[in-house]
């Protein structure tokens, strides 16, 4: 393709530091790189602890211990999200119910979320789609009236924040991001959890610690490490930490080329047009990440003609999810006590246009102008 969907930036630092990492005799995790990832992340977003995964999905898994899924435990996801959300805690042994998303952000519905708690609800996972908020506050709110555990997906939301100026992830008992590849701050593969809930801490170190109170030892706490509850192997490589620190170091710069490529889009295609429209929220306040550009089609035919048209172009625009309540592993693992009207209309209407640093918008959205003034 000659404008490909996504293009991971980058820097001129990756080869130096990786360059380093292999030249040390720790390539594990929990060493220079990893450090030195994380107290910058910690730092930048102001909160309690994270620890450095092997991805977003780890992340998840490690919430869902965390908090003590169990079989009778249902969790409330949204259906238009990534199949990680649910099934993380599917594998834990909960029921999902799922929910609808609102129309501005396409985050989770908080009516739909109020009317799905039962006895049973133990946590909400909200996701930030396309690094907008979802609504992280009112939710926040709903799930401390209710006594519920509140998980941020916010793997696509990383240095995005609230009307309020607080970063997305940082609002939940727990936070998840997603260093993967097609994310804005990449190393190929990795993630973070986001520890916001300070009574988890000590339950969080544990499981990141294959279920160990080694943390403890290698702090001095304790003069020997042993097994003491569920846990895996979630650490980042230095390898990987390496790449990611010359990426978070550059963070702001790369996020602000993309916020002017997602505002280039803006300008080009105007709020909405006979055919489509995009999304309410605006760069303005410098609150969203610019992850995902995307427009929503009257209709599912006419979805599939552009994305047919701009690929004939050797432009690749994609749509996203399949909403999972309609999947087969979502019938087979949860239900919905609420209509899921909205989700089945973007899944069938969503275009997500090329955005990556350097992407040449004009070329893009002349060949969407093109195409709705021909159709």
């Amino acid at each position: 393709m000659k404008v490909p969907f996504n293009r991971p930036y980058i820097t001129e630092d990756e080869n130096i530091y990786m360059s380093n990492a292999l030249q040390n005799m720790s390539r594990g995790g929990s060493y220079e790189f990893t450090n030195k990832c994380v107290r910058y992340i910690e730092g930048k977003l102001n909160c309690e602890k994270v620890l450095l995964t092997t991805s977003c999905t780890a992340a998840l898994e490690m919430a869902a211990t965390i908090i003590g899924i169990e079989p009778s435990d249902e969790v409330i996801v949204p259906s238009y999200t990534f199949v990680t959300s649910a099934n993380a805690f599917v594998q834990a042994g909960a029921s999902i119910v799922f929910v609808d998303i609102k129309s501005d952000t396409l985050g989770i519905s908080l009516d739909s979320v109020r009317r799905s708690i039962t006895t049973r609800t133990k946590a909400v996972i909200a996701v930030h789609y396309a690094g907008l908020d979802c609504g992280i506050e009112q939710l926040s709110i709903l799930c401390k009236e209710y006594g519920l555990y509140l998980i941020e997906d916010a793997a696509q939301g990383f240095l995005s924040r609230s009307l309020s100026k607080k970063y997305l992830g940082t609002y939940g008992d727990l936070g998840c991001y997603s260093f993967h590849e097609t994310k804005n701050i990449s190393c190929g593969e990795g993630g973070a959890l986001v520890v916001n809930n300070k009574s988890l801490l000590d339950k969080a170190l544990i499981t990141y610690e294959k279920g160990t109170d080694r943390r403890k030892y290698m702090m001095g706490h304790v003069d020997k490490y042993t097994w003491h509850d569920k846990g895996g192997s979630y650490a980042l490589s230095e390898l990987l930490a390496a790449c990611l620190l010359a990426q978070l170091e550059k963070s702001e710069w790369i996020t602000n080329q993309r916020r002017k490529s997602w505002a280039e889009y803006r300008d080009l295609l105007g709020d909405e047009n006979g055919l489509y429209r995009i999304s309410s929220r605006d760069l303005s306040n410098d609150f969203n990440n610019a992850h995902i550009f995307y427009l929503l089609m009257n209709c599912e035919k006419q979805r599939n003609e552009l994305i047919r048209h701009l690929n004939e172009k050797s432009i690749m625009a994609v749509f996203h999810y399949i909403p999972l309540h309609d999947s087969p592993g979502g019938k087979r693992f949860g239900w919905s006590n609420t209509d899921i009207e909205y989700t089945s209309v973007v899944s069938k209407t969503i275009v997500r246009l090329p955005l990556w640093v350097g992407v040449n918008t004009n070329e893009v959205a002349e060949q969407v102008l093109l195409f709705c003034n021909n159709a």
